[in-house]
């Protein structure tokens, strides 16, 4: 049939053909074995699709099954009052199992915080609600109840989940809202409560915080970008913040509040001064990473700013940051394509992340017509501060590569790039509605080898919010740690299970 962007063969390589025809006769030569034996001699794939939006309600009971518990040996809680120790101890992450998805192919998955009685009544008291164990207890979402939100907002390194959890008291006698951050680290694993930054502090382009590695044993410093309010003096009488760097360290923390009590009200924050480069348009963060002694904030529109770390701050000098611009042949802006936000855009059709030994930039180009869509790829000479080429391939060659066409994947422009730790690329194709306001319609992730140019694996994803940036994740993410709430039934290889 006639195509718009020439004929396309549909005759599959010989290679493939010899394939077919052995996978045909093993076939046969199998039949009466047990239905599950070909499923379980097939790989699981190496990742999954992490649902942004986090449950904090328990699980109806026929779905106990779906679920396992990511076991913690470590829950700690760093300056959040005098009950959040309690607090986080009643806290127990879930890990939404995935149907091992050869058949499927569903790659997607989710988190469920459950909370128990002391959590609930540490999370009363820390209000001034009571919480004794006579007090009426308030349940999360109910009438004059607790509100609560939990989501994803950032995964680094392959290891730690950063997890942004909201709690609003509806209750009469006490009300309030407190926010703190939940940080998972597989590699421990452990759960740590955060107290968000103290509300004289605001928070400068991002909420989500950078994790850069202390020294040695594996310790990591979570680090934002702030502001904080400069006391008027009669020279000044305009209102104004000064640049700041909340590091928090929880050795140094816990130390520093026993010692001696807090002046500044910053809690377990560390703040520390900082000299950004000066740009002509603000600057928004979208993207953020760290190797080699520097942390790395991005905006995907202008460049990267980074400063070493940790900083040589002696004497209470500020943090100096350096800046690097994008690749001089992409555009610095590209909102006049279409009339979206500059930051959805932005995540859109670009991303930045260290990946095999260099730093590497991806950009999808729309200006041109669907098929035209062109997929850029850039590393960085970081001694050289020089952005070299590596790649670059438009929608329609991407759609005529047989691995592309063999898994059925459609023929529709690739957004989101998201880049993983071993240098491949992961982009989302967006599935034909059958209307304009089909909302069921299930997405496609496909993961991209740059060197041969092929795709390596590729699985559907459900629920997906499509103005951020799909959080996707090993499969063995949770190593060992996953504990089946109905374990007979299941057996794991990473997040993905079978029938045994």
């Amino acid at each position: 049939p006639w195509r718009p962007y020439g004929p396309i063969s549909t005759v599959p390589p010989p290679a493939l053909l010899r394939q077919r025809r052995r996978a045909c006769h093993q076939d046969r030569r199998g039949r009466g074995r047990r239905p599950g034996a070909a499923l379980a001699s097939r790989p699981a794939p190496p990742a999954f699709v992490l649902e942004r939006s986090v449950g904090l309600q328990r699980q109806q009971q026929e779905e106990e099954e779906e679920w396992a518990v990511a076991e913690c040996k470590s829950r700690n809680a760093y300056g959040c009052g005098e009950h959040g120790q309690r607090m986080v101890q009643g806290l127990t992450l879930h890990a939404r199992l995935v149907a091992h998805p050869a058949s499927s192919g569903d790659l997607t998955s989710s988190l469920y915080i459950e909370t128990s009685d002391g959590a609930l009544r540490a999370i009363q008291a820390e209000f001034g609600g009571g919480g004794g164990g006579h007090d009426p207890l308030l349940r999360i979402n109910e009438h004059r109840g607790l509100g609560a939100d939990a989501y994803v907002i950032e995964a680094a390194d392959e290891r730690f989940l950063f997890l942004a959890v909201d709690l609003l008291l509806r209750d009469h006698d006490a009300v309030g809202a407190r926010r703190s951050y939940l940080v998972y680290d597989a590699a421990s694993p452990s759960l740590s409560m955060v107290p968000f930054l103290p509300e004289q502090c605001s928070v400068a382009s991002t909420l989500r915080p950078l994790h850069v590695p202390r020294g040695g044993g594996g310790l990591y410093d979570p680090i934002l970008l702030a502001r904080k309010p400069v006391p008027p003096t009669p020279e000044r009488l305009k209102r104004r913040h000064e640049e700041v760097v909340c590091v928090w360290t929880p050795a140094a923390a816990a130390e520093e509040r026993r010692a001696r009590p807090d002046p500044d009200g910053v809690g377990p924050w560390k703040l520390m001064r900082r000299r950004f480069p000066e740009q002509e348009n603000p600057f928004t963060v979208n993207v953020i990473f760290s190797f080699g002694g520097q942390a790395f904030w991005v905006d995907l529109a202008q460049g990267l700013a980074h400063c070493a770390w940790p900083p040589a701050t002696g004497g209470g000098a500020a943090v100096e940051f350096g800046f690097i611009g994008i690749p001089p042949g992409c555009p610095p802006d590209e909102s006049w394509t279409k009339r979206l936000s500059d930051e959805f855009s932005m995540n859109r059709d670009r991303t930045m992340r260290f990946a095999a030994g260099a730093i590497r930039f991806v950009c999808i180009d729309r200006s041109r017509r669907l098929g035209d869509v062109t997929v850029t790829v850039w590393s960085l000479d970081m001694a050289a501060r020089r952005w070299t080429k590596e790649r670059s391939f438009r929608a329609r060659e991407l759609w005529r590569w047989w691995s592309f066409r063999r898994r059925g994947l459609p023929e529709m422009e690739p957004r989101f790039p998201v880049l993983m730790a071993d240098g491949t690329l992961c982009l989302l194709v967006r599935n034909k509605p059958r209307t304009w306001d089909d909302e069921r319609v299930e997405d496609y992730i496909c993961n991209l080898d740059l060197e041969s140019m092929s795709v390596r694996w590729s699985g559907r994803f459900r629920q997906y919010h499509c103005y951020e940036r799909p959080v996707i994740l090993p499969s063995g993410f949770f190593g060992k740690q996953l504990r089946p709430l109905v374990p007979r039934k299941r057996e794991l290889r990473g997040i993905f299970f079978t029938q045994k």
